[in-house]
């Protein structure tokens, strides 16, 4: 039986708020090349189901919607162009690559029409589609607070694929208020102002007009913003990998937990404790909790805090988070409970270093390999020539079993060795 091995792919994927972020994620890139081919749609309508999916997950949050922008669609769609004919990611451009068109996503912006450089850019790059994408980047802490920041309520996407076929995915995000004042005529003669905030660097725009239009959109939000939030299924089970780190000695954990006080409502917030049971049993997961004080990159704002199971979760497992906290002077609890990803195939979980299973040919199977530690991520998988072997995540493998397989074989991944016995009329 002849054998073939498979490479698991690195990718990236990175987030802007004024300053540069980084994730890495991990792809079968024969697969990803195969899916992008037969998925190869408009960018334009990629682009208007991709603003829906993410303005599904916002509402559910309870965040106002996104509105489109067309100026900033425009930059958005200038950077994308730009990484793939460079075949280069990142935010920065330079004036001495080709269809360069601003340094900064503030620069492009402003140089596609945008009244504001109050702009936030999303980017990612190796994903399948905008979902893989959308969902890749909410996995990661620090860029999943941008994608939940109320003040935000204008967006443009695009992509562009380079030479190799990767394709480069750009969401520019502004605040539809604060571009209005931007365009007033009007000149701020009398108390505090802030300049830096419209295209217009020298323009004076009132402190107190800046943050009661940031207000609107805080006032119809959350007091206390969720993800993920309460009742939510279908929650990856697991985090990985994220540049900068916020948990440099773990290369696989939970799949972490935000918490985003509405500054509208909170001025001054300390979380005291946060616990987090399976709906299984009484047994407390184990987690980090992270502030701004915490945080080991300190980029988190202080009314955001992200919490980290040190294991990863369960598949189909309902859990509840309780989190204690004292806001401007007072105590409060909140409690919520999600659940985990589930499959309609069977799942066989390999805990030792060699297992053995029957299966059916002509079926598909999840393999999931439990991490045996804080880094134990597949790297590659030697499994025979007929049966199909895709990747759900650096844990995880879908299995389709050939209907021509009649005899054992073996699946090699992650130092683990699993046999497969063919069940004949199972």
């Amino acid at each position: 039986m002849r054998r073939v091995l498979l490479a698991l792919a690195v990718a990236g994927v990175a987030y802007w708020a004024y300053i540069d972020l980084v994730v890495v994620k991990k792809v079968d890139e024969v697969a990803e090349r195969s899916l992008r081919q037969d998925s190869f749609r408009d960018p334009v309508i990629e682009g208007m189901e991709a603003r829906l999916y993410l303005n599904s997950l916002r509402e559910k949050a309870g965040l106002p919607s996104f509105m489109g922008s067309g100026n900033l669609e425009k930059s958005a769609a200038s950077h994308a162009a730009y990484l793939a004919k460079n075949r280069a990611n990142g935010h920065n451009q330079s004036p001495s690559f080709p269809g360069f068109s601003g340094e900064t996503p503030s620069d492009r912006a402003v140089g596609a029409g945008y009244p504001s450089r109050v702009v936030r850019e999303n980017l990612s790059s190796g994903n399948i589609d905008f979902k893989d994408s959308v969902d890749g980047l909410f996995a990661a802490i620090y860029h999943r607070f941008g994608f939940l920041d109320s003040t935000m309520d204008e967006i443009g996407i695009a992509y562009a694929e380079d030479s190799s076929g990767r394709r480069i995915y750009v969401y520019d995000m502004g605040s539809y208020g604060v571009a209005g004042l931007c365009r007033e005529d009007e000149r701020f003669s009398r108390g505090k102002y802030l300049i830096g905030v419209c295209a217009e660097r020298e323009k004076r725009i009132s402190a107190a007009r800046f943050e009661k239009v940031l207000d609107i959109n805080r006032r119809q939000s959350p007091k206390i913003i969720l993800w993920p939030y309460d009742g939510q299924e279908d929650v990856p089970p697991a985090f990985f990998e994220e540049i900068p780190d916020p948990l440099p000695e773990y290369s696989v954990s939970g799949y972490p937990i935000s918490i985003i006080f509405n500054g509208y409502y909170f001025k001054r917030v300390k979380v005291v404790s946060f616990r987090l049971y399976s709906s299984s049993g009484s047994e407390e997961i184990p987690v980090r909790l992270m502030d701004a004080v915490s945080d080991p990159n300190l980029l988190l704002k202080k009314n955001q805090f992200a919490v980290f199971p040190l294991k990863r979760l369960e598949y189909g497992t309902g859990y509840t988070a309780t989190v204690h906290y004292i806001a401007d002077g007072k105590a409060g609890t909140k409690e919520w409970s999600f659940k985990t990803r589930s499959f309609d195939n069977d799942i066989l979980e390999v805990e030792g270093s060699e297992a053995t299973f029957g299966v059916v040919p002509g079926k598909s199977y999840v393999l999931y390999l439990k991490p045996h530690g804080p880094n134990d991520t597949l790297k590659k998988v030697l499994h025979p020539r007929g049966t199909a072997v895709e990747k759900i995540d650096a844990n995880t493998l879908l299995l389709k079993i050939s209907e021509d397989i009649d005899e054992p074989f073996v699946v090699e991944a992650g130092g683990r060795r699993v046999t497969l016995q063919p069940q004949i009329g199972g």
